[in-house]
Parts: C-alpha cells; sequence; structure tokens
C-alpha cells in the first residue's frame, strides 16, 4: 500500500512535482528540522521560514533543482504568496498524507419547514 502520494507546488513559476517518501523526510529530518512541528505550524501559526527553507530545497533536490537554502529562504520570504502557500500544501499532505485540507463542506440549507422555532427561556 502507498501511503504517499504525488504533490505538486509552484516555484520561480514553474510546476514542480515530487513523490514524497519516507527517505524524503528523513533527509528533511537529518537537517534538524522536526517535520511533523513545521507540517504543524504551515496549518496554524506560519512555520519559521529559515526551516521551511530546507524542506524546500530538498523537496527541489528530490525533483532534480538545485537551489541553496539562501535561495529557498529568499522565494518563502518574498512577494509570490501563492507559490509559498502551494509549497506549504504540498509539504503538510507529504509528511500527513492522509490529512485532507479540503474545502469544509458547505452547511446543508434548511428549509421553511425544517427551521428551529424560538422557544422561549424558562424562568428558575
Amino acid at each position: 500500500m502507498d501511503v504517499f502520494r504525488e504533490v505538486s507546488f509552484q516555484w520561480r513559476g514553474q510546476e514542480v512535482t515530487v513523490t514524497p517518501n519516507s527517505a524524503l523526510l528523513r533527509r528533511i529530518k537529518a537537517r534538524g528540522i522536526n517535520t511533523l512541528r513545521v507540517a504543524h505550524e504551515c496549518t496554524t501559526v506560519g512555520p519559521d521560514p529559515s526551516e521551511l527553507c530546507v524542506a524546500l530545497s530538498v523537496f527541489l533536490a528530490e525533483a532534480g533543482i538545485r537551489a541553496t537554502d539562501d535561495e529557498c529562504y529568499c522565494d518563502l520570504v518574498g512577494t509570490d504568496h501563492a507559490a509559498v502557500i502551494s509549497f506549504q500544501l504540498a509539504y503538510v499532505h507529504s509528511v500527513n498524507p492522509s490529512i485532507n485540507l479540503g474545502k469544509k463542506p458547505e452547511a446543508p440549507v434548511q428549509s421553511a419547514k425544517s427551521k428551529p422555532t424560538a422557544r422561549a427561556k424558562s424562568r428558575t
């Protein structure tokens, strides 16, 4: 059973596609990055770009693109926010392949008949 699925992200105007695996994640971890914590930060407070740039450079190397950590850092703090978000999503899907970050389903529409009625508060 394959756990990992192919992910794509934008980098300098091109789409980069990688099929992550545990060896790729271990290469990031070997460089001192807690992969799970950084993935969590991508979905909450925002990751430290000095750590995420390491992950980006490893992902790019996996795709056959040479980029230094400094180049990756520059891109992560630059003005192409859509590209940064696309990498963060690809990274999260790679670290936690079972997490679905898709849109929340829309709330069901209630018909006029099924709308709840207001109830008076009881006095105690």
